[in-house]
């Protein structure tokens, strides 16, 4: 199903999606992605089956805010608060140390709706491009859609994202001094890394 990312209640069937276990298809700010809640089991499996994508390669995650990250998880020196606090919310990726898996990519988008889904939601979202893995991004609903393996259980239609529009820029802080691992849509000046 297929809605407008102006229909009045797109955030509240988005959520509604996500609680029952459901890929979306969303706007960012950068490309069309596929989002689903990192906390129930086999959503990240739907999205790997959805974009062909190898799961040796790992998802991606989005959250409300990376002060309210689980400090018994992920580790934020500071670093990532000082990179934190200067670019997001936006198009940067930072990967940090996981306890759980080792280290995780966590972004906290810039995208009005993205935004409020997640504050209301509360919780981490799974998060990849909406499209094969390998094949150039999706910036429009249309083309993300005829990229994946089946349907989703939701596609909210932003409308056409820029051609000019990147990836995140994704900063390793695994390591000292922090790594940029891809240059997208920010660019980051030494003294944060």
């Amino acid at each position: 199903m297929t809605i407008s990312l102006s229909d009045l209640d797109a955030v509240g069937q988005t959520i509604r999606v996500l609680r029952a276990g459901g890929v979306v298809l969303v706007p960012t700010e950068t490309v069309y992605g596929l989002v689903a809640d990192a906390s129930l089991p086999g959503t990240a499996e739907k999205i790997y089956f959805l974009k062909h994508r190898p799961q040796v390669k790992r998802l991606g995650f989005f959250a409300p805010s990376f002060a309210g990250l689980d400090p018994d998880r992920f580790t934020l020196d500071a670093r990532a608060l000082r990179l934190a606090e200067a670019f997001t919310p936006g198009a940067l990726t930072l990967i940090l140390p996981d306890k759980k898996l080792g280290s995780a990519g966590i972004r906290v988008p810039d995208h009005p709706f993205l935004r409020e889904v997640l504050k209301q939601y509360g919780k981490l979202l799974y998060q990849t491009s909406a499209n094969y893995s390998g094949v150039p991004d999706a910036h429009n609903v249309d083309e993300a859609l005829s990229m994946l393996a089946e349907e989703v259980d939701l596609a909210v239609d932003g409308g056409a994202i820029s051609l000019d529009a990147q990836g995140s820029t994704i900063v390793d802080l695994t390591v000292t001094p922090g790594k940029i691992l891809r240059q997208g849509a920010l660019t980051i000046p030494e003294e944060f890394l």
